[in-house]
């Protein structure tokens, strides 16, 4: 009788862990499917800001390069102001990539930290803002006064390569006082981009890599080993 109710509950004991482990290996099968595609999701999205960030920078590179200066020139700070914000408006800009941003924001709050959210929204507001003021600066440029101080700029800046000193010192001051006016006219739009490309200097590993979950596969084997215990168990001798 003894050895009956022994059987009987190790019997019922199995059967409830049968149902424990099944629910259980379910579980974690659903969180790892979650984990993955957490991990997707992460990518797409750390990806996409990289390369808008390398975007960026490189496209910074060519609005401040010197390269393009009138060689043999010596530029003071108003030359330079004006030569940087005529770069900007002028450099090919790239476009910023937001599809992954966009389309993914129903998954969001699964993927991202809320910091991590916080900083990949602040990026993407930047960038908008960036071009938004770049287009302001581009109106600046494109009225007909600032058509004419871009074209006597560059008349002015060939004649001093060439070192005609008589026209170079006679339009010198006629030149400093819009050029100083363009200068401050278009400093808040220079003023945001430059702020935005040095935030976005920040930016270092926006979304860090996260370490793999434990594979499931090592799971279930320990899983498919207490299980195949209980059964043992409950074999008559």
């Amino acid at each position: 009788m003894n050895d009956t109710l022994l059987g009987a509950i190790i019997g019922v004991g199995g059967v409830l862990l049968g149902v424990v482990l099944t629910s259980a290996v379910n579980w974690r099968q659903g969180r790892a499917r979650e984990q993955q595609e957490r991990r997707g999701v992460r990518l797409l999205l750390r990806l996409e800001s990289a390369q808008n960030l390398q975007a960026l920078s490189e496209f910074w590179d060519k609005v401040v390069s010197t390269t393009f200066w009138e060689i043999g020139v010596g530029y003071s700070p108003e030359e330079e102001e004006f030569h940087n914000r005529q770069r900007l408006a002028t450099v090919p800009m790239p476009v910023w990539g937001h599809l992954m941003w966009e389309s993914q924001a129903g998954l969001m709050a699964m993927a991202l930290y809320p910091t991590e959210i916080e900083r990949v929204y602040r990026l993407h507001t930047d960038l908008e803002m960036f071009s938004a003021m770049r287009a302001k600066l581009q109106e600046a440029f494109d009225t007909p006064e600032g058509k004419q101080l871009a074209a006597g700029y560059a008349e002015w800046m060939v004649s001093r390569r060439q070192q005609q000193q008589a026209m170079a010192h006679s339009t010198t001051q006629q030149m400093y006082a819009p050029l100083r006016a363009f200068n401050e006219q278009t400093n808040p739009f220079w003023a945001e981009c430059l702020a935005i490309y040095n935030r976005a200097q920040q930016l270092d590993n926006l979304i860090p890599e996260e370490a793999p979950v434990r594979r499931v596969a090592d799971w279930l084997k320990r899983v498919s080993r207490l299980r195949l215990t209980w059964a043992e168990k409950e074999t008559p001798k």
